[in-house]
């Protein structure tokens, strides 16, 4: 594999790789393409599922969403796990959102993707996440949404 690919979904993206993203993303926004960028951060409990809600307020349409979501630098314990699956749509819904998780190393995190729909101008995303680390950490999700159709 080339430097721009990984076949390790639980490693960052290199810089050489965030900048393709970027390209790519502007690229779509020149072409009229609908997309949009969402942040957040939740800060999970030891053995409990823990939600975090973020207002998009996204047109009507489909949407791939790309999903990121890591933990603060600095965490090391390469064998716990960091699960990411959104969970709910309000004012839409979900058509395929499968659950992803991964291994946590050196403060790692994990990558998932879900297909949406959008059938309200007033929506959000709901995310989960499950405390499988017995420690304080704070969980931090990075969102890109394009319209598909």
């Amino acid at each position: 594999m080339d430097d721009l690919t990984t076949s390790d979904a639980t490693k960052a993206l290199s810089a050489k790789q965030g900048k393709v993203l970027n390209d790519a993303v502007t690229s779509l926004n020149a072409r009229g393409n609908d997309y949009y960028t969402f942040s957040g951060d939740v800060v999970p409990v030891y053995a409990s599922y823990k939600d975090l809600i973020i207002t998009t307020n996204m047109a009507k349409g489909h949407y791939l969403l790309m999903i990121e979501s890591d933990i603060n630098r600095g965490y090391d314990n390469a064998s716990d796990i960091l699960i990411i699956y959104i969970s709910g749509v309000t004012g839409g819904r979900l058509i395929f959102a499968p659950q992803f998780r991964g291994t946590v190393s050196s403060g790692g995190g994990t990558s998932a993707w879900a297909l949406i729909e959008i059938t309200s101008e007033t929506n959000s995303l709901k995310f989960t996440t499950y405390g499988y680390i017995n420690a304080s950490y704070t969980q931090h999700y990075a969102i890109a949404a394009i319209k598909l159709i």
